[in-house]
């Protein structure tokens, strides 16, 4: 066949090195934060840390005498920048960045004396636990990027809701990592499931169980542990709804014997991620005060301004000759580049935080304001990207891991996002985590010797507004982790 050229237009983002070191900034916590500054430091000896001081760049150091009249003069480096010799590059982050002054944050920055040190107490810090044990693995770098993308969507259970191929997806957008969903469940499956506490990184409390099995078969296989690897693989539909008397004819096996898996079984933790928790330290990013009646925001930790270019290494950069040094020239001149567009990215991740926690209390300012779960309206990261023109993946690295000390207490924001249920053509649907507050409330209120069934904590739900289906209201409460009404009337007798 003959061999033809032709024209083709496409249309591609692609981030530059500014906005990727930013997006780095941005995702990385406090602690995260001052390990990049003190590699920063330990790589560029032209960025270190302490006050500003008042020198005129200007003002060119004394020169050596020059022997050669046809060299030419020598510059500062502020002259140099003016001149565009800079390898600086331009690039300006998200649609309006040039609306704002780099260094121009004091609005939303907190005074020395107001700036939030002490820690809180929290309980979600198995993450940061995960991300350690996958740093002391012999893995790729591709591997281990994936791996601690991974953790970053278990929930505060160690579960992993959403699918592999989402995973993928966001990786190819944030990361720009091309990789298949099987490659995605490949590291799930090879990494995070190998990682203690075992269980982490499960799918369904079925595969939760069955990965604390096997890590114990693993020490020592007994006859106990492969029978109760078997119920679990085979007949755990049976198991959950303890169809005992079923189980013990379809495996022939004795009471006993049932009894001793049973026995078993009930000792796994079926949230490895709670059960990983003890009292870790968590400071908040940021603080939501309430003043007249108007919710506001604060960086708990703003920049504080103390990164500077080495001002000798300037005027080492200011004394060398272009055509005597030109290659160390360079190599100095990109140093101080990258010194200096480092300290500028610090009060731009501040104002990007900033921008999307304010967005944030705006949209749920019922909720801030009387601090009840019920009020939460339905919020995604999408809307978030529209009010503030920040990528929808910069967001969601602002809020994942981020927490916000409030009056009622240090939450997570990630909880404050759910999507919409019960919405039609005449009323906007209402958010999914009051939805499972109201259904959470009409459950402890029941009269327990006959609980409602899903049938009525429907109907009940329609009749306080949430027009939700028989379907999604037995999603909600496995959700909760609260047992059908059958189960619930037993418990209730067997208690007593």
């Amino acid at each position: 066949m003959p061999q033809r050229q032709t024209l083709q237009q496409n249309l591609s983002q692609r981030l530059s090195q500014r906005q990727l070191a930013l997006m780095r900034l941005v995702e990385a916590n406090q602690e995260e934060l001052e390990e990049l500054i003190s590699k920063e430091i330990a790589e560029n000896p032209a960025l270190e840390e302490g006050p500003e001081e008042d020198l005129d760049l200007n003002t060119n150091p004394e020169n050596p005498e020059n022997d050669d009249d046809d060299e030419p003069t020598e510059i500062s480096y502020e002259d140099a920048l003016e001149r565009g010799e800079t390898t600086r590059e331009n690039d300006n982050f998200d649609s309006n960045s040039d609306d704002w002054e780099s260094n121009d944050y004091s609005y939303f920055q907190s005074s020395e004396d107001d700036r939030y040190e002490k820690p809180i107490i929290a309980t979600t810090s198995f993450r940061e636990d995960l991300v350690r044990q996958i740093g002391e693995l012999d893995i790729s770098e591709e591997e281990e990027l994936i791996a601690k993308y991974i953790v970053g969507w278990l929930n505060d259970d160690g579960y992993l809701d959403s699918e592999c191929r989402s995973i993928a997806n966001r990786l190819l957008i944030t990361e720009n990592l091309q990789i298949s969903a099987n490659e995605v469940e490949l590291v799930l499956k090879q990494v995070i499931q190998n990682l203690e506490p075992p269980g982490i990184g499960a799918r369904n409390l079925q595969e939760c169980l069955l990965l604390q099995i096997r890590y114990e078969i693993q020490k020592e296989a007994t006859p106990e542990l492969t029978l109760a690897e078997r119920i679990l693989q085979n007949d755990f539909e049976l198991f959950y709804k303890k169809k005992y008397n079923v189980i013990l004819r379809k495996e022939k096996i004795s009471q006993a014997e049932l009894d001793k898996v049973l026995g078993i079984i009930t000792k796994l933790n079926p949230k490895p991620g709670g059960g990983a928790e003890e009292n870790n330290y968590v400071i908040p990013d940021f603080i939501i005060s309430i003043e007249n009646n108007e919710p506001t925001v604060t960086l708990a930790n703003p920049y504080d301004g103390r990164l500077r270019v080495n001002r000798e290494y300037e005027k080492l950069f200011a004394k060398m000759t272009e055509k005597r040094n030109a290659e160390a020239r360079k190599f100095i001149r990109e140093n101080i580049d990258k010194a200096k567009a480092f300290i500028e990215l610090m009060p731009e991740r501040d104002r990007t935080m900033y921008l999307v926690m304010n967005e944030i209390v705006q949209q749920q300012k019922p909720y801030f304001l009387s601090g009840d779960l019920k009020e939460l309206r339905p919020m995604v990261l999408a809307d978030i990207e529209k009010k503030t023109n920040l990528d929808v993946s910069t967001v969601s690295r602002i809020t994942s891991r981020r927490y916000a000390l409030t009056p009622y207490g240090t939450i997570l924001l990630k909880r404050l996002f759910s999507e919409s249920v019960g919405s039609n053509d005449k009323q906007e649907g209402a958010s999914s985590v009051a939805v499972r507050e109201v259904l959470k409330e009409l459950i402890d209120a029941e009269n327990t010797n006959c609980p409602f069934t899903d049938e009525k904590l429907t109907t009940l739900l329609k009749e306080k507004g949430y027009d939700i289906s028989r379907r999604t209201v037995v999603k909600y409460r496995e959700q909760l982790g609260i047992d059908n009404s059958n189960m619930r009337k037993k418990s209730k007798k067997k208690s007593l």
